[in-house]
């Protein structure tokens, strides 16, 4: 008599241990995480918008064409150019431009010209970005 509990006692661990007896569960409904965003290191630089007061005037120099020359409205000869003129001009013409600055000259103040120099006809003008 005493057997029959121990019986059922042994019988009904080794239905759980085998997994027999198993109880359902329903799962649980997770939200899921949202991934992290990285933040950002370095601060996001500040758009520069560009203006023609931040840049230097230029001159380009460059050799014109035989017929361009002729064609053009002013031509000035070398000598005729300031001293400053002259070398702004002489270098010009090595380098292809010159920065003259933030303000600009009066001597370069007139519209695109011809400067003949050394038997060449080059083009004169100044530019601003």
């Amino acid at each position: 008599m005493h057997r029959r509990p121990f019986l059922l006692a042994g019988l009904s661990l080794l239905a759980v241990v085998s997994g027999c007896a198993t109880t359902q569960t329903t799962p649980v409904a997770t939200t899921p995480t949202p991934p992290a965003t990285a933040t950002p290191t370095e601060p996001t630089p500040t758009p520069r918008t560009a203006s023609h007061y931040d840049c230097p005037y230029v001159l380009t120099v460059e050799v014109v064409s035989e017929e361009r020359g002729s064609e053009a409205d002013m031509t000035r000869q070398y000598s005729d150019l300031s001293a400053q003129a002259q070398r702004e001009f002489r270098r010009g013409v090595r380098n292809g431009t010159v920065e003259l600055g933030k303000r600009l000259p009066d001597r370069w103040d007139d519209p695109p010209h011809v400067v003949e120099y050394d038997g060449r006809q080059y083009s004169a003008s100044v530019i601003v970005c």
